[in-house]
């Protein structure tokens, strides 16, 4: 007869398991206070049959649903996390890009610079400064297209 019992028990956590649509962690929690409640019962009744649990412990389905509900802690939690992880994320991209920007700028500036002349070859450039009207330091390296590039 115990055999039969066992079967009956088995059966109703089955059917409170399937019935239940939520989250990993309180259904499992639900699930091990609920197996503690039935052996206490179990123990305490040892002529039970799958009818008696439900008239002791209710409805499978009945007892899935309640259950489930979620607090309201739980979901401002859960929400809170999103929207740090999410601000996390977008900062961090925002800070490699232009992180990036700013060292590829430092990169690019280190090789010098390059100063193009336009006019004829044979052209002297006393080099003053269109704004300032002073002369201005030689440059580095100066190309004229007219004649450099074409060699």
């Amino acid at each position: 007869m115990k055999h039969k019992k066992n079967k009956a028990l088995k059966k109703y956590l089955h059917d409170v398991k399937k019935g239940y649509h939520g989250n990993y962690k309180s259904k499992k929690l639900f699930i091990e206070q609920l197996k503690d409640s039935l052996t206490t019962y179990t123990k305490e009744n040892t002529d039970y049959t799958y009818e008696d649990l439900q008239l002791t412990f209710g409805n499978p389905q009945e007892l899935s649903t309640f259950s489930e509900i979620p607090s309201k802690t739980a979901t401002v939690k859960k929400a809170f996390r999103r929207i740090t992880v999410f601000s996390i994320i977008t900062v961090s991209i925002f800070l490699i890009v232009h992180t990036a920007k700013y060292f590829y700028g430092k990169w690019d500036y280190s090789r010098g610079y390059d100063i193009e002349i336009q006019g004829a070859p044979d052209e002297i450039d006393n080099n003053i400064n269109p704004f300032t009207h002073e002369t201005d330091p030689p440059a580095i390296k100066t190309y004229n297209f007219g004649t450099d590039y074409a060699k």
